[in-house]
């Protein structure tokens, strides 16, 4: 998502950079109007999706450590794996999205849905 972003980023700075001469050939209000639509849609879909992968990553995470680990139950060894899970994530990827609190609601939101 990052990358895209940062795409879109280089996209609307190269607008800028362009030269003014080429632009004015062109009828300019309307141009920029289009080009902006275009950068905003796109920022809207890079979010929508985004978003959407997260929840289904979340949900994932939840069903999995639940239905693998847990079995489905809520047994005191859970614990001390759900805390090693959170642990090795936040070393691999290094943020804190995956703390214990956060895994916890991940196998949560899970069961709910």
């Amino acid at each position: 998502m990052e990358n895209i972003c940062n795409f879109v980023g280089v996209i609307a700075n190269l607008l800028k950079i362009m030269d003014i001469q080429k632009i004015q050939q062109y009828n300019t209000q309307s141009l920029i109007q289009d080009l902006r639509q275009i950068i905003e849609q796109a920022r809207g879909q890079v979010a929508a999706t985004a978003n959407y992968e997260l929840t289904m990553m979340y949900w994932h995470i939840g069903e999995r450590i639940n239905r693998e680990v847990l079995g489905n139950q809520r047994a005191e060894y859970g614990k001390q794996i759900v805390a090693t899970v959170s642990r090795q994530l936040q070393e691999e990827y290094d943020i804190k999205g995956f703390d214990e609190k956060n895994v916890l609601r991940m196998i949560q939101f899970a069961q709910n849905n």
